[in-house]
């Protein structure tokens, strides 16, 4: 098409922009960034969708917007439209989808069906905010989604800072916006937090900011149980309860273990299903909380100084309901009688201290006095009297700590503590392991665990001090000690304790390079936690690598048969690494909605299109024109700005031998950059190089493509005339193949595949030397690429350097490197070498592997 004929065919569409800018001169453009004033929409109130069910539709159409997943809203607007095709807040909503689509043609409809329906509405003003959003620059934008998906937030946050220079963000970015930057800093979490709450402000209504919102919140500890209570709020609501509940979930794993996330999970797992790796976090946290029955001893005795003594006995007594061998309640019930004057029921009580506790038997009589009936007290008692009117004072440094401890308050939990250490035996015992708990809350397990030896000294058979010794010498990974603990005093630790254990080896294994090591640990995770689903599937992983893989499918089937969310997700990577995409999709299915993560829902997407794509492509087997073929070219016109789906659809029709319906899928895709290149790989992959370089190109040329894509396209070119270059070379035309060669060795000539190619050419034609140089170059700084090593080997044979060509393959062995290349380099060898046995054993191997690849294709 002329340049002309491109104009007179835009001219209508610029008419209608320029109606819809017109129509709307004047409105604002963006949601500011935190630190500029909020600019006020119109007060024109939304009209909300009348119907439940389309209330529904449309929440969840502002979810997926704000998550930057246009298709997915476009989904539930399909239906929406169909229900109020003229609700102003619908079509605002279609406007916004589009516009963060980059659909220009169809948000400019939706703007002017919006402006017949409701004129200079707040509906329309937010439809013309996005249309405007809509001019920033598409390629930046996605280049920054993709970075911020990779986890490069503080790139990404470079990409958005480009395209919102003025620090305006436009509504519909703002969500991605702001979630990207909350992750890069501390002060930046803040700047996104206070954003997302003026955001909100001007949109009360939308759950989708909400939810956004919430989520930020748990990216920051300080404000994390903040964040899971807000998802607690909306995890009972139609549209986002879903991935509020993930996003709750998710939350609390993170939480710290202390006794608020204890009671932050005990409300999740009273509205939720059984999760095992819930109720792990929330016994280990539990563990932190300090029993009922200490709180009521230390009430008690405040209640007891205070005069207080009917609360004093009530608090007493609610103590043994809990520990009926608390020795220090009869005790406090002791005094309590003894100041009513019931001097029996003292003496019983002291009594029953006293063989509960017969090693503390002096300590209490201190602190009871006389309890023969006499007013006089003993001599010396008057240690444990306050103010020599024989009240017993209640227990002082230990009983503060024990309370401020139970506060969080670390700081003066220990400064108590230590001045309980300069106290009788029993105090002395309480400062320990005080001291232990609050060193074990700061992740000070050498201390913690000196702390609570300090206290086993005193008490052998103290029960928090051997926990605290348990955790601390876990935590410091020295699990056969902690297994000695307890062995040799019988404690038994609280339910999910060794959880920690199996993920301490975990953690080892993956930083363990050593493949039997790193077995080895994965053997001892899942030995100390066999309900960890994570520790079963990395022990899998290795196995398979290893090449065991009846084990590692034992494992698999185990996870599968489990059907807690975790174990099946871990078998669905299993079956999704080795492409058995039926049951990567029975087992993702298998997992419940509500505890679905977002990314089992985006796996679960992907194994759906490749499962279609599959099926479509064993229909359409054979018969070009079938409805099958249509299915897959229409497959690949979807809405796919990454161009992964339309990737798959082309190379199925190459596996087809169907060049024609490749083209037709290759013209049918989204056009964004990004896609382009990935369809490009794939006709290039299919032999269609013509139409892989006229796409490659076009995004060399497009100066608004991101740097990276550019590149991609250019290394794809390059490749193309490598491939070109070696059909040539294998024909026996050397020096068509220099010809194809040389634009690319002029634009790139660092390209590995042009330089490979080259080495052929020269190796061909009695250079074999010179080809070897360049292709051990290129195997030197990438040892673990294939083709060079081919090349390489291959040069080496030519060159008579046996010995060298020997190496070549027994490194590439050892690197696990294509078998089938590593068979063909063996023949080649042997042939040199005269070896005809050799050559022919390596030559059928070759086949096998070659009919296996076949095999496998189809």
């Amino acid at each position: 098409m002329s340049d002309l004929a491109r104009d007179e065919a835009a001219r209508p569409r610029r008419a209608v922009v320029a109606a819809v800018v017109a129509a709307l001169a004047g409105a604002p453009a963006a949601a500011q960034s935190p630190g500029a004033e909020p600019v006020p929409a119109p007060r024109t109130s939304p009209s909300r969708p009348a119907g439940h069910g389309a209330a529904i539709l449309l929440d969840q159409a502002n979810y997926w917007t704000a998550q930057g997943r246009p298709q997915l809203a476009q989904q539930a607007l399909d239906r929406l439209l169909l229900l109020e095709p003229n609700n102003p807040e619908v079509l605002a909503t279609a406007a916004e989808v589009a516009a963060q689509s980059g659909d220009r043609p169809n948000a400019e409809g939706y703007i002017v069906r919006l402006n017949g329906v409701a004129p200079g509405s707040a509906a329309a003003h937010r439809a013309m905010t996005a249309f405007r959003a809509m001019l920033v620059d598409q390629p930046t934008l996605a280049e920054a989604r993709r970075l911020a998906q990779a986890g490069q937030r503080e790139a990404a946050m470079q990409k958005y800072r480009e395209l919102f220079p003025d620090g305006e963000i436009p509504p519909i970015f703002a969500v991605e916006y702001f979630q990207t930057l909350a992750g890069t800093s501390p002060e930046n979490f803040d700047l996104a937090r206070v954003g997302m709450e003026r955001l909100i402000a001007l949109h009360p209504a939308n759950t989708a900011l909400r939810l956004a919102h919430a989520q930020i919140l748990t990216y920051s500890e300080a404000y994390r149980l903040t964040g899971a209570e807000h998802l607690r709020a909306l995890a009972d609501d139609p549209a986002m309860g879903r991935a509020a509940r993930v996003a709750w979930r998710q939350a609390l794993l993170w939480s710290p273990t202390d006794p608020d996330t204890a009671e932050a999970i005990g409300h999740y797992l009273r509205t939720n299903p059984p999760d095992p790796e819930i109720q792990a976090k929330y016994d280990e946290a539990r563990g932190t909380v300090l029993p009922g029955w200490i709180l009521e001893r230390i009430s008690g005795w405040n209640a007891f100084g205070e005069r207080r003594f009917d609360d004093a006995e009530r608090h007493f007594r609610a103590v043994l309901e809990g520990d009926p061998t608390d020795a220090e309640a009869y005790i406090g019930l002791c005094v309590v009688r003894k100041l009513q004057f019931r001097f029996a029921e003292a003496r019983a009580f002291f009594a029953k201290a006293v063989e509960l506790a017969p090693y503390r038997e002096e300590e209490f009589v201190e602190k009871t006095g006389n309890l023969d009936g006499f007013p006089a007290a003993r001599p010396g008692a008057g240690r444990g009297f306050r103010g020599g009117r024989g009240v017993p004072a209640p227990p002082g440094s230990a009983a503060l700590a024990w309370q401020n401890l139970g506060r969080n308050a670390l700081d003066r939990a220990a400064e108590q503590a230590q001045r309980a250490l300069r106290g009788n035996a029993e105090e002395r015992l309480q400062g320990e392991v005080v001291l232990g708990l609050v060193a074990l809350r700061r992740d000070d397990f050498s201390t913690a665990e000196t702390r609570f030896r300090n206290a086993l000294a005193i008490r052998p058979a103290e029960a928090s001090a051997q926990g605290g010794l348990f955790e601390a010498l876990q935590r410091q990974g020295r699990f056969a000690d902690a297994d000695r603990l307890l062995a040799e005093t019988g404690f038994r630790p609280p339910e999910g304790a060794r959880s920690f254990r199996a993920a301490a080896l975990r953690g080892e294994a993956q930083r363990t390079r050593d493949r039997d090591a790193r077995i080895a640990l994965l053997r001892g995770a899942v030995a100390a936690d066999p309900a960890d689903a994570w520790s079963a599937f990395d022990l899998a992983r290795n196995l398979k690598e290893r090449g065991q893989l009846d084990e590692a499918r034992r494992l698999e089937r185990d996870l599968a048969a489990r059907g807690t969310p975790d174990a099946l997700f871990a078998a669905s990577l299993l079956s999704n690494a080795d492409g058995r995409l039926t049951e990567t999709v029975a087992r993702l299915d298998a997992i419940p909605p509500a505890a679905r993560t977002e990314d089992g829902r985006r796996l679960l997407e992907a194994n759906r299109r490749a499962l279609e794509v599959r099926e479509l492509e064993r229909a359409a087997r054979g018969n070009p024109a079938s409805e099958a073929a249509r299915r897959l070219v229409a497959l690949a016109a979807q809405p796919d700005p990454g161009g992964e789906t339309a990737a798959a659809v082309i190379r199925a029709f190459n596996r087809l031998r169907q060049p024609r319906n490749a083209e037709a899928a290759a013209r049918a895709a989204a056009g964004t950059p990004a896609a382009r290149v990935a369809v490009a790989a794939a006709l290039l992959e299919g032999g269609l190089v013509a139409e892989a370089e006229g796409l490659s190109a076009g995004v060399e040329r497009d100066a608004l493509a991101p740097a990276e894509l550019r590149r991609q396209a250019a290394g794809l070119r390059a490749a193309s005339a490598a491939s070109a270059a070696d059909r040539l070379n294998d024909g026996g035309d050397r020096q068509g193949a220099m010809r194809r060669l040389a634009p690319a060795l002029g634009q790139a000539p660092g390209n590995a595949d042009v330089q490979l190619s080259l080495a052929r050419v020269l190796a061909g034609s009695g250079r074999a030397e010179e080809a070897l140089r360049i292709a051990d170059g290129i195997l030197g700084a990438s040892p673990e690429n294939v083709r060079a090593r081919a090349v390489a080997g291959e040069a080496a044979v030519l060159a008579k350097e046996i010995g060298r060509a020997e190496d070549i393959l027994r490194e590439g062995r050892e690197r696990g490197a294509d078998e089938l290349q590593m068979a063909l380099l063996e023949a080649r060898i042997a042939r040199a070498r005269d070896d005809r046995l050799r050559a022919r054993r390596a030559l059928e191997e070759a086949a096998r592997l070659r009919a296996r690849q076949l095999q496998a294709s189809n």
